[in-house]
């Protein structure tokens, strides 16, 4: 008999998102629009007894004291049909875990409800505690999307590492709020925001984090009509050079400040110019990073040092096709000079 009504509560919870969805995309209602004048309505998952931190107003905006100073995750996709440039950050309440993420399109976001959260426009994080080393000591997959559709898995060991959704009750489910820049159904959307908050009972867990590992997926769905394709983006798949799957330290590291990472300052003199791959300011610690050099016309590299983690070495020699790689121990300072090729 419990099972079965925790099934009811479950289906009800999963049927109130799916209306609150709907409501918040219908035209006539406008709180989807971000610095609208009309006040934001937040009813998703409102049948959860979860307790947010006090300090915390989870509306989609990123209003709260907490966020200022915070360290973010800035990644470009500008692979395959769509680009999108996307940052997320987290805090660490006393009550669980906020994940704080906006998201800008080069095309139209698209959303059906009867199409399950991964093959509709948003993000998918694989999540894990910074104490996990394996996937069975804890991996989650959490897909979050526009239309607010809020899912998370954990990897299963009887099932091999894939991933099922978890039992949730009316005390660890998640909740998630998100606001537009347009009409989703009405599809001028291009650019939205989200907050989640994860309680720590889902985890079963009672206190902060030191860090926390999370890779990011970008999903573009490639229309709002019921079929299962999109536009998927790895960034840890496609940027880091120790990403793996189910390796719960694949990932980007985040900890009470926001996103971990190291500074990235490129100066070029005398005609060329040098390139992080990805386009990215900041380097990972541990990680493989390719600098592209490009001379002008009738100029080539002359030199090229750089500073990582503090030691300065020369690596001219060491350009090969007009790339450099370096493995990234600290802030990183690249400073090259061209000259004329006679």
């Amino acid at each position: 008999m419990k099972k079965k009504l925790l099934a009811v509560a479950l289906s009800a919870i999963t049927l109130a998102a799916s209306c609150g969805a709907l409501a918040a995309c219908n035209s006539e209602t406008q709180y989807n629009v971000i610095n609208s004048n009309r006040e934001y309505t937040f009813e998703r998952y409102k049948k959860s007894t979860a307790v947010l931190d006090e300090e915390v107003t989870l509306d989609g905006e990123f209003t709260e004291d907490f966020y200022t100073g915070r360290n973010w995750f800035y990644g470009k996709k500008r692979l395959g049909q769509v680009t999108a440039d996307v940052r997320l950050t987290t805090y660490t309440g006393k009550n669980g875990i906020y994940l704080a993420a906006h998201v800008e399109e080069s095309t139209i976001v698209y959303y059906n409800a009867a199409k399950i959260s991964s093959w509709n426009s948003g993000l998918e994080f694989y999540f894990a505690f910074g104490e996990a080393n394996t996937w069975q000591d804890g991996f989650y997959e959490i897909t979050a999307t526009a239309g607010e559709q809020l899912d998370v898995r954990r990897a299963e060991i009887s099932a091999g590492g894939s991933f099922r959704n978890m039992a949730l009750t009316r005390e660890t489910t998640p909740q998630i709020a998100v606001k537009r820049v347009g009409d989703l159904l009405g599809e001028t959307c291009q650019e939205y925001q989200f907050e989640i908050f994860l309680p720590y009972s889902l985890f079963g867990r009672t206190t902060r984090p030191d860090t926390m590992n999370i890779d990011i997926c970008h999903h573009a769905a490639t229309s709002s009509a019921l079929k299962n394709e999109r536009d998927r983006y790895d960034f840890g798949g496609n940027e880091l050079s120790f990403y793996g799957w189910l390796n719960p330290k694949g990932g980007y590291t985040f900890n009470a400040n926001g996103f971990v990472s190291n500074k990235l300052a490129i100066s070029a003199t005398g005609g060329g110019t040098v390139a992080e791959s990805h386009g990215n300011d900041y380097a990972v610690t541990g990680d493989i990073v390719e600098f592209i050099i490009t001379p002008e016309s009738g100029k080539k590299l002359a030199k090229i040092e750089v500073e990582n983690g503090g030691a300065v070495q020369d690596l001219t020699a060491s350009v090969q096709n007009g790339k450099l790689s370096v493995v990234c121990k600290g802030d990183i300072s690249v400073n090259a000079t061209f000259a004329d090729e006679n």
